[in-house]
């Protein structure tokens, strides 16, 4: 980004500087925009449907003479008696189902993958581009080749999921992460040395920007599958659900997903670091080891939730065929 009219010399502090003031500057617009939107369309319409509802109840008790007054007041006292669900009521509903229980192992596989291979890039491109303003500028690049992998790949989402199954629109993202992960991670432990075999200085310095090129079009791939393949698909099965673990298992596993997943994988890298005396070179190996496991075992989970969707649609089929044949 070209900051150079708006702030003077072109130093990283002063590009920093503005960045932060425009973020600033957009954060309040939007929430003066939402403010707006919701006094003046959300806020009405929502007086309006109480005061329909109110002037039904009111018929309602005029023409069953004051029972349903009664009756309403009881359910509002059962209302207030009721009590949000905690996390720990949450993680028993999830306990109980095996659905949520794969889903919970997809999140928390994809939590710990992603950020694997995220923190191994960012070291190499920290090696790469040693000045911050190139650094920035690269990853605002990556950002915005991100927004558009991830647009396109939103487009061709439901084509994907009409022509393939269930299995294979869900399996995308753990088979890129494993199989595109592996190849990442030896790239990155063969360019550093592996086992007292170190390759020459040019030939590590040539491959490293096919390794970060390669690391660069996981992370964006990786990311757009996410949100155009494999979201959808958890939601999909979220819809099978009951009511009850539909709500309480997907808050249990929204946790697990974006705050344990990741938590765990750093808390193993701080492990792995020390094994590695302090070198994040040193901890590419057990890394890249850690990042094939948890996939196959991402992999797995998909395969047993396609399982369980599979015998929860021969099911309903079933009860519809013996309803029509009832009837």
């Amino acid at each position: 980004t070209n900051v150079k009219a708006f702030c003077g010399q072109l130093t990283y502090g002063n590009q920093l500087k503005f960045l932060v003031n425009l973020t600033l500057v957009v954060a309040g617009f939007i929430l003066a925009l939402h403010h707006w939107l919701n006094s003046k369309f959300v806020e009405p319409k929502m007086k309006r449907r109480a005061e329909e509802k109110a002037a039904e109840a009111a018929r309602q008790v005029e023409a069953n003479g004051g029972k349903d007054e009664e009756q309403g007041a009881n359910g509002a006292d059962g209302k207030k008696e009721e009590k949000k669900a905690s996390f720990l009521d949450n993680a028993k509903v999830l306990i109980r189902s095996p659905a949520l229980q794969c889903l919970a192992c997809i999140a928390l596989a994809q939590g710990i993958t992603t950020n694997l291979v995220e923190v191994a890039w960012k070291a190499g491109l920290r090696e790469r581009f040693a000045d911050p303003r190139l650094y920035s500028q690269f990853m605002g690049s990556v950002s915005s080749a991100l927004g558009l992998c991830t647009g396109a790949a939103m487009l061709i989402s439901p084509t994907i999921f009409l022509r393939c199954t269930w299995k294979q629109a869900a399996s995308v993202n753990p088979v890129l992460m494993l199989y595109g992960g592996a190849l990442f991670f030896a790239a990155m432990i063969l360019k550093s040395g592996f086992m007292g075999v170190q390759l020459p200085a040019a030939m590590a310095a040539g491959m490293q920007g096919g390794i970060l090129l390669a690391g660069t079009a996981l992370y964006i791939f990786g990311r757009a599958s996410k949100f155009s393949l494999l979201k959808p698909a958890e939601e999909m099965v979220y819809i099978t659900l009951d009511e009850n673990s539909r709500r309480s298992g997907k808050a249990a596993i929204d946790v697990v997903g974006s705050q344990v997943g990741k938590s765990l994988s750093s808390f193993l890298q701080q492990i792995f670091l020390i094994f590695g005396q302090g070198k994040i070179q040193k901890t590419y190996p057990m890394m890249g080891a850690l990042l094939v496991v948890v996939s196959t075992l991402w992999m797995r989970s998909v395969s047993n939730l396609a399982k369980l969707r599979a015998e929860n649609q021969q099911n309903n089929s079933r009860e519809e065929i013996n309803s029509t044949t009832a009837t």
